[in-house]
Parts: structure tokens; sequence; C-alpha cells
């Protein structure tokens, strides 16, 4: 038998109504649905990450500088120094590829 043990989360109120509408629409309650969503989105391979990182890599060893690094990455990347930390996030689509 699955154990289960309570989590609180704050979530914007236009999420929570987005949560709602779907569980509505798939005839489940939202936890049903909360729990089913993690569940396939920790399943799913995370190949387009790794390949994201060799590309990354690739452009970092062949560059000549910031700007020839900048013009590598700029079809698909934005970089961007923040707080003395430089950022890179993909422009093409929403999440982010950790670690």
């Amino acid at each position: 038998m699955t154990q289960h043990r309570l989590v609180t989360l704050r979530l914007p109120t236009d999420l929570i109504a987005k949560i709602e509408a779907a569980a509505r629409l798939q005839e489940e309650t939202p936890a049903e649905l909360i729990r089913r969503s993690l569940s396939d989105a920790l399943r799913r391979p995370r190949a387009s990450c790794k390949n994201e990182m060799a590309v990354i890599t690739a452009a970092f060893d062949k560059a000549q500088g910031w700007l020839d690094l900048q013009a590598k990455l700029r079809k698909a990347f934005v970089l961007r120094l923040e707080d003395e930390r430089l950022d890179c996030t993909n422009g093409l689509r929403t999440g982010s590829c950790s670690g």
C-alpha cells in the first residue's frame, strides 16, 4: 500500500483555478490530478536537458571570446549576467535544466 504525507503548497490563484478546471474535465479530484501530473513529469526522460548541456559545453569550448560565445548560442539560448552569475536560459521553451 502506498503511504501518503500531507504537503502544503502556496500556489497562485490562477494556477489553482486551472488545476480545478482540468480536474473537472478529467473527472478526478485536484489532488489526483496533481499527483498524476507530478508522477508523469518525474518519469519523463531528461534527454533534452542533456542535449542542451552538450550544445552549451561545445559552444564554450569553441568560443573565441564573449561575443563569439553569444553568437554560437544565439539561436536557442540567451546569456545574461545576473548578480555576478552567468545565467543561460533556453528561449525556445519554458522550464529549465539543472545539473
